[in-house]
């Protein structure tokens, strides 16, 4: 008896991030490549997406003379091909440093991306 694929089986209920849950636009950037002396131009927008953001934690270090704070951020969108780790994503004026982004379940459906925002102060 042969097995069933799972990549062919029909999506289940609850299986995928309901259209209403995404009701924030983001901005996802790229930081393009850097010139001789290695800076980097202004990022330039690849593509603006309604998706759902929710903070997955956070934390603050108190170092010597310095503040470490830094949260994180999970992003679900409508699949989007060729976004990886080197771009950015703009929600609601800051800019965050996606650290991994995967499709679930290979379907080509919806991309999820971890992100985290970094601020150090004195």
């Amino acid at each position: 008896m042969a097995l069933k694929s799972i990549r062919n089986a029909p999506v289940g209920i609850g299986q995928y991030t309901p259209i209403g849950k995404m009701h924030t636009r983001v901005q996802f950037l790229s930081l393009g490549s850097p010139d001789n002396l290695g800076n980097y131009a202004s990022p330039a927008l690849v593509i603006e997406v309604w998706a759902s953001v929710q903070p997955m934690n956070g934390f603050a270090r108190l170092r010597a003379d310095q503040v470490l704070q830094k949260q994180i951020w999970k992003i679900v969108c409508s699949y989007v091909p060729n976004i990886d780790e080197s771009m950015l994503v703009s929600y609601e004026g800051n800019q965050l440093q996606i650290d991994n982004c995967y499709d679930p379940d290979g379907r080509q459906v919806e991309l999820h991306a971890l992100c985290s925002a970094v601020d150090t102060s004195v």
